[in-house]
């Protein structure tokens, strides 16, 4: 998913970015990164180097 973000969508001018390296598919099962963007609240989440098959993930499940 791409997209284009301004300065003034983001309060302050300040955006919150989080990079994060996937090692499989088990943090997807886990709910943890529904509980990370929960407590986080990141305005920017970058999941990288995600190594599993995407049909493996349940994309519903990703994000409720």
């Amino acid at each position: 998913m791409r997209g284009i973000a301004h300065k003034d969508d983001f309060e302050g001018g300040k955006a919150s970015i989080y990079s994060w390296n996937i090692a499989g598919s088990s943090v997807f099962e886990k709910g943890v990164i529904q509980e990370f963007m929960d407590s986080v609240k990141p305005d920017i989440l970058c999941l990288n180097q995600i190594k599993t098959d995407p049909d493996e993930i349940d994309k519903k499940k990703l994000f409720s």
